[in-house]
């Protein structure tokens, strides 16, 4: 588990990252760093998150109370 939350995270940063290059080059600002290397899994994604192409993030939540703190942390994740 430890594993993917990190790759989540890389990849959360990674999206973060695109969003703010694309906002510099409305602006002419300099380019941002794109940490892709970070994990093998925004390694595997770069060609699909760095061109130009449209992405969607499909996530998965239950509306099970047991699962609540889950279910947020995936929604916080998504809405970035």
């Amino acid at each position: 588990a430890g594993y993917i939350n990190g790759s989540l995270s890389t990849l959360s940063r990674v999206i973060e990252a695109l969003g703010k290059s694309q906002k510099n080059k409305k602006h002419k600002n300099s380019h941002s760093h794109i940490p892709f290397r970070d994990s093998s899994l925004t390694k595997l994604l770069k060609s699909a998150l760095g061109g130009n192409c449209k992405t969607a993030l499909v996530v998965c939540v239950s509306q099970e109370s047991h699962y609540k703190d889950e279910t947020l942390s995936t929604l916080r994740f998504a809405s970035r």
